[in-house]
């Protein structure tokens, strides 16, 4: 079965608090950044399909934000996170640094965006968030589900149909399609952490 939405579509409006973050955010852009350290090398397309798994559990990972309202609201993204990769040893502070210098637009969303950090012996990936989606606490649970879902993913599984489709808004919570959400990384994969 496949779900498709429309830019068109409303996911809702923002509630107060978000409308201020917004209002604040037209006038100065800020965004934050968390660090996730991989202990293999992942190729691009696994931080892709680890990502959208988690943009299932996260909703407001697959929004933008339409200002052209009279209330500006959440509405279903384009496309899918972006995800740009850094030459190889890139000291990921440095791409944190530039992510904070680049203003992240309402439209046409989604408003997190990636970098892949190819390292010699692992991989860092950079997400950087808009305030209007989360804050720190809810990004970091973000990098948590990111993480674990790079745990389950198999370099050379071919992703079923299945999985690169989100639950439709409504759907069963997040927390009825999973089991173990937050015990951490699996055992034996020591040494992937969020910075």
């Amino acid at each position: 079965m496949s779900i498709s939405h429309t830019h068109a579509e409303t996911v809702r409006e923002l509630g107060a608090f978000e409308r201020t973050i917004d209002l604040y955010m037209h006038r100065n852009p800020v965004q934050f950044s968390l660090v996730a350290e991989i202990n293999r090398k992942v190729s691009r397309q696994t931080p892709a399909r680890a990502l959208r798994g988690v943009q299932a559990l996260h909703p407001l990972l697959r929004v933008s934000v339409d200002r052209r309202a009279p209330q500006a609201r959440y509405r279903w993204a384009e496309g899918p996170v972006r995800i740009e990769t850094a030459a190889e040893g890139t000291p990921w502070q440095a791409v944190v640094a530039g992510e904070q210098t680049r203003p992240m637009a309402p439209e046409p969303g989604p408003l997190i965006r990636a970098v892949l950090i190819p390292a010699e012996t692992g991989s860092f990936i950079v997400l950087t968030f808009a305030h209007q989606i989360t804050d720190g606490t809810g990004g970091m649970r973000v990098v948590t589900d990111l993480v674990a879902a790079l745990d389950g993913d198999k370099e050379d599984a071919e992703p079923t149909p299945e999985q690169d489709v989100p639950p439709p808004p409504g759907g069963p919570p997040a927390s009825s399609r999973r089991s173990d959400a937050h015990r951490g990384p699996t055992p034996g994969r020591a040494g992937e952490r969020a910075r």
